[in-house]
Parts: C-alpha cells; sequence; structure tokens
C-alpha cells in the first residue's frame, strides 16, 4: 500500500499501537537496505496527559536496525524475567521468532507475505505455493520485488510479462561489454552503497565503456542494444497490466527479451535504461528482471541509472543555465535529452533544487 494509505499507517505508525498508552507519531518504512524513521508531533488532546513534540527524519541501515530491535526486545525479556520472576509472554513470542530465523525457507515464506501485506501464515496457501514454484523458475529476490508491488496478483502479472516478452510484440536486447562493466561495478561499488551514489557511478561506467555522450540519441541506444529504433517509435503497451519487466537467457546474461509498459517513446527509453541498470546489478542466477513502482532500493537504483544515463545532473545543470527552473525550460530541456519533463522535475526535486511543491504544482 502507498506510505500514506490507511492500512499501511495502521501497520507501520506507533500511535496505532493502543494498548492505553499515548504512543509518539512514529513511523518506520524500509527500502528493503534501509529503514526510514519519522516522527512528528502529536496532535494536542485534553484527553491524552503527554503530548509529543519532536519532528525528525532519520535513516539507518537494514542491519543497525535489526539489531538495535534485537537489543531492546532482550533487554525488555530481562527485566520482565527479573520482575515477574520467571518467562513472560513475550519471551516465548520472541524464541517463536528466533527458531524461524533460523529456518532459511520460513525466513524466505516471512518475506513473501511481508512483501504481499499479510501477516505471518495468513496468505492463501496456494498463492505461496504458486509464488516459491515462481522463485525456483525466475530468482527469489526478482520474486520477492515483484510481490511488494503486485501483492495477491504476482502470479498472473508474471506470467503475463512472460507471455508478452516472449511473444511477438517482445523487444530482444543485447549489452555490448556486459562483463566488463559488471566487474568494474562490482570492483567500483559496492550493494551497501546508497542506492542513487551507487546508480550514478553505475551510469559513468556504462556511458565510459560505451563512449557515449549526451545527448544520447534513440538512433545510438537502437545501434548500442541491437533494437530496431521503431521499437522506441510508440504505440500501445505490449502487456496487458502496463507492467515492464525483462527475461534472461539463463544461458547468456548479457541478454534479454522485455515487456514495456508504456507507449510514450521517452518512457521506453527510461525503461530500457531501468533493464540494463537491472541486468548489472540482479543475481546472475536469475531470470526475471523486474521493473515496478515499489520503493525499494533496488527499484531507487534503476530509476537513478537511468535518470544519469540518459540526463546527466551535471549537463542537466548547464542546459538550464543561470535562470530559476520553470516549467517552460524543463520542457525544452527535456526535449534536448529526449526525456519526459516529469523526470527533470524530479531530479531537480531529488537534488534539492526544487520543493516538493512545485513540483506538485507543475504536475497538471
Amino acid at each position: 500500500p502507498r506510505s500514506d494509505s490507511l492500512s499501511w499507517r495502521a501497520s507501520h505508525g506507533m500511535n496505532n499501537v493502543g494498548y492505553g498508552y499515548v504512543w509518539p507519531n512514529l513511523s518506520f518504512s524500509s527500502d528493503w537496505q534501509s529503514v526510514h524513521i519519522r516522527n512528528r508531533p502529536t496532535m494536542r488532546w485534553e484527553a491524552e496527559p503527554v503530548r509529543y513534540l519532536s519532528h525528525f527524519d532519520f535513516s539507518v541501515s537494514i542491519g543497525d536496525f535489526v539489531d538495535s530491535v534485537d537489543d531492546f526486545i532482550d533487554g525488555t525479556i530481562a527485566r520482565l524475567f527479573h520482575v515477574q520472576n520467571g518467562a513472560s509472554q513475550l519471551s516465548l513470542l520472541w524464541d517463536e521468532v528466533r527458531e524461524e530465523r533460523r529456518d532459511p525457507d520460513v525466513t524466505e515464506l516471512r518475506i513473501l507475505e511481508a512483501c504481499m501485506g499479510y501477516d505471518p501464515d495468513e496468505a492463501p496457501e496456494g498463492l505461496i505455493d504458486s509464488l516459491l514454484s515462481q522463485m525456483g523458475s525466475y530468482g527469489a529476490s526478482a520474486v520477492q520485488e515483484m510481490a511488494s508491488a503486485s501483492k495477491s496478483q504476482t502470479v498472473s502479472h508474471i506470467n503475463d510479462l512472460y507471455d508478452a516478452a516472449s511473444g511477438s510484440d517482445g523487444v530482444s536486447i543485447q549489452i555490448p561489454d556486459y562483463d566488463s562493466i559488471r566487474h568494474r561495478l562490482q570492483v567500483e561499488t559496492h550493494p551497501s552503497d546508497i542506492p542513487w551514489q551507487r546508480a550514478e557511478r553505475a551510469a559513468q561506467i556504462a556511458r565510459e565503456s560505451w563512449n557515449l555522450s549526451v545527448p544520447i540519441s534513440t538512433g545510438q541506444l537502437s545501434d548500442l542494444f541491437c533494437v530496431t529504433e521503431n521499437q522506441f517509435s510508440g504505440g500501445l503497451a505490449n502487456n496487458p497490466k502496463s507492467l515492464t519487466a525483462g527475461f534472461r537467457d539463463h544461458g547468456s546474461p548479457d541478454g534479454f527479451r522485455a515487456s514495456w509498459n508504456s507507449g510514450y517513446p521517452t518512457s521506453r527509453r527510461f525503461a530500457l535504461a531501468r533493464l540494463v541498470a537491472d541486468n548489472f546489478i540482479a543475481p546472475e542466477n536469475e531470470s526475471l528482471l523486474p521493473a515496478t513502482r515499489s520503493i525499494t532500493s533496488r527499484q531507487k537504483l534503476q530509476r537513478a541509472f537511468a535518470q544519469e544515463f540518459l540526463c546527466p545532473f551535471n549537463v542537466l545543470i548547464e542546459e538550464l543555465g543561470s535562470q530559476p527552473p520553470d516549467a517552460d525550460n524543463v520542457h525544452a530541456v527535456a526535449d534536448y535529452f529526449d526525456v519526459s519533463p516529469l523526470m527533470v522535475q524530479t531530479t531537480l526535486v531529488n537534488k534539492g533544487i526544487l520543493d516538493h511543491k512545485t513540483l506538485a504544482d507543475w504536475v497538471v
């Protein structure tokens, strides 16, 4: 669910815990690499004896977060044992959690349930069995990415994508210098790096390896990836769910077949760049390359790579010149790079040049 939806807030916000306590307005969200902790002051209510005033946003690595939670729970259990002179209900529940963590199969199951928004053991058994089967065929992390986006429709969406990519409208893509670029990425970046930093370096390495300067024309992309130009010329999306994914040939990780999620040429250029990025970072034993709307570290890296590859920030700033960005010059720059105006606007917001309100005012 969206992070502003009622169901998301109910499961991620501490102020929904209840049990007679006044909890802070604290929420936790994860992109599978880090955990973002957001706190806002609580409203003033006469019936409540406590009001929280802190206002902050903070991110920690998911490993540090888990370690801290473990330490906190262990400390709480030790205190309860001392006060109650025996094991507490919390300690029994915590033992169950630790036991599940030691079982890789159960851990995999719990991750799938969480991706789809189900509580433990609440997902339909048939759905879980089908997803586990797809994980064997396409790869565990890829199916988890799809589950984060498609929820209970994951199985059918993956099947639709595969049919579209392998059919006559699927796009066959070859990645030149795949092995050397992937090796450089492994040497010069690290999976724990912030996604956008890793993505920007990856885009720079790719442009250097392919001797590309910007702007990159559609003809250059076609020649580089062995795609005909009419594959970018627009028309309807070639899959019924408006999703994007690539499917590798297991014997040749430097190539894949893709299914677009849009008929717009700029969107197809952006989607191609996202899939190229995913092909470099995805485990080589996985065949599915999902490009979804989920806010995971993998999807953040894909988007940041596509932005930096097609529209490098330093060149973008040069093209904008000294005048403050407005709707007109943003559209002109977008035409220059052959990207969507929304991508330029989002880049300027992410880099702190524009605020979110300005972006919202421009989006009509």
